[in-house]
């Protein structure tokens, strides 16, 4: 069978890493128990673990998400430390959801409920903001099942989109 491909960059600061880890194992399931079935393949793109010098790869990293389809943004009280900050990925990808002539579809940024205890940094704090104005899609999740769980949720919702679009077999 051949499988229409659909790419899905995960970026999250250092602090997240099981979030990227759970990004991971929830596109292999979601692959083998929906998505394949309808010719799709969702194929996952992030950084490498624990990389902590992104802006020494950011002009690979900026293309890499101009080549997406959608753009998942993990953000919990800050969006990392500068020299493994997502902001700039962020606004890029939601430049490439405005231009029709690019493949990016969707851009969604996953809020980490965060105690009141914690300070919450002022950028992360607008972007969440926004999110909850509409401005982007967001979502919000408690810890690594229910982060789990809106993922696939994700991907469950998209899948239609693609497989509505994806080529018709001769």
């Amino acid at each position: 069978m051949a499988y229409s491909f659909h790419r899905v960059f995960c970026g999250t600061p250092g602090n997240l890493e099981p979030e990227r880890d759970a990004f991971y194992d929830v596109m292999a399931e979601f692959n083998e128990s929906e998505a394949m079935k309808q010719g799709i393949l969702f194929v996952a793109v992030s950084i490498v673990p624990h990389l902590v010098n992104i802006p020494a790869f950011q002009g690979a990293i900026d293309d890499n998400i101009r080549d997406c389809r959608y753009y998942v943004q993990v953000l919990g009280e800050t969006w990392g430390p500068p020299n493994r900050n997502f902001e700039g990925s962020f606004a890029l990808a939601r430049k490439c959801a405005a231009d029709p002539a690019l493949p990016m579809r969707d851009v969604v940024l996953m809020c980490k409920d965060v105690t009141a205890d914690r300070q919450v940094e002022a950028a992360a704090l607008q972007s969440r903001e926004e999110a909850s104005r509409g401005g982007v899609h967001g979502v919000t999740f408690a810890d690594i099942p229910s982060f789990r769980q809106q993922l696939r949720d994700l991907l469950a919702a998209w899948l239609p989109e693609v497989m509505a679009e994806a080529p018709k077999p001769q």
